[in-house]
């Protein structure tokens, strides 16, 4: 991978942040953008320090991180309106009313597609990412989970099934749905992961589901004897990264679903990986943050951290990453290869 990872896991400043362990901070041209309570504020990613903050409205910004930066906006939710921030003093550039207060939002091309609505109905608007103008939208499944759009086909995991769709005019072009058996006791949830003509998702009851993209079946793995949820995937160079309840990290071949390695954690590993060169990375309900070799899976270095660490993301030689436990509001923490002369 091009991006470069630290050496070592260094505290080099924290803010408080609104976890979530499903998504990864959002870093973006030497800023990172965070939201705290009614507030979105973009910080130095040197430093820390605030740079801008914009309130918006009198409700809460949604409880996780800005959807994304794209082409110089910042795309945050707060009730049921998605705001476009200009990414450099946090002006507002457009509105836009959503169905619903959930949100899950991919861009392609200069294009929005923004997953949107209640637990009930649900829609994807495609938007123009510049103007904020809706060039189509269609009914969908309702459930919840980052959507991927490649070559003009969105794949999108809903709550029992994960389809690809027309990205044009949402037309189903194949269905996946989970065996009646399992339908009962899971659901598919967080991003599609999409690379290499696979499709990967994971699913509540701590599985990984491998498809073609033309819907066929490949793998699956599942954890025994206690199936929980686990991580999201994340795929780079044809190697799939996840984290389960067994408190394991495992490496699979992305077309067989042979198991590589795996690395035994502390506790439950749910927070979305990171890879960056030859390193993953990633946290969840134990206190750490593991850093482990791409090839082998062991661990290059680790730090501990409050309870339920979050999402990650690397760039710059910096990881970012929240943690929120039960006695703290959360944090962002900026770890990396810190200099002991400051």
């Amino acid at each position: 991978m091009e991006t470069d990872g630290p050496k070592t896991g260094g505290r080099l400043w924290k803010h408080p942040y609104q976890y979530s362990r499903d998504t990864a901070p959002v870093v973006s041209g030497g800023r990172v953008y965070v939201v705290h309570g009614k507030q979105v504020k973009a910080l130095n990613v040197a430093s820390g320090e605030v740079e801008w903050t914009m309130t918006l409205g009198d409700s809460e910004v949604a409880p996780a991180p800005p959807a994304a930066v794209v082409d110089g906006l910042v795309l945050v939710r707060t009730g049921t309106t998605l705001y476009a921030l200009a990414s450099g003093d946090g002006t507002v550039s457009w509105e836009y009313d959503l169905p619903g207060e959930q949100l899950a939002l991919t861009a392609a091309g200069g294009t929005l597609y923004v997953w949107t609505g209640t637990n009930t109905r649900s829609v994807i608007a495609v938007l123009d990412a510049g103007t904020g103008e809706q060039q189509a939208r269609f009914r969908t499944p309702a459930g919840w989970g980052q959507h991927a759009v490649v070559d003009g086909t969105i794949y999108a995991g809903f709550r029992d099934s994960i389809q690809a769709l027309d990205a044009a005019n949402g037309t189903r072009q194949w269905k996946y749905g989970l065996p009646p058996a399992d339908a009962d006791e899971a659901e598919f949830f967080g991003r599609t992961a999409v690379a290499g003509g696979r499709v990967h998702m994971a699913d509540t009851a701590g599985r990984l589901h491998t498809l073609s993209t033309d819907g066929a079946p490949k793998w699956r793995y599942e954890t025994e004897p206690e199936p929980r949820a686990g991580s999201v995937p994340a795929v780079a160079d044809g190697t799939v990264y996840a984290g389960f309840f067994d408190n394991k990290v495992r490496a699979f071949d992305a077309e067989t679903g042979e198991e590589e390695w795996a690395f035994w954690g502390w506790s439950i590993q749910t927070g979305a990986p990171a890879v960056a060169n030859e390193t993953v990375y990633i946290g969840g309900w134990d206190d750490m943050v593991y850093a482990l070799d791409r090839s082998t899976g062991k661990r290059r270095w680790e730090v501990s951290l409050p309870r339920n660490v979050g999402g990650a993301a690397v760039t710059d030689g910096q990881v970012y990453i929240g943690h929120k436990s039960s006695s703290e509001p959360g944090w962002l923490y900026a770890l990396g290869n810190r200099d002991e002369s400051r």
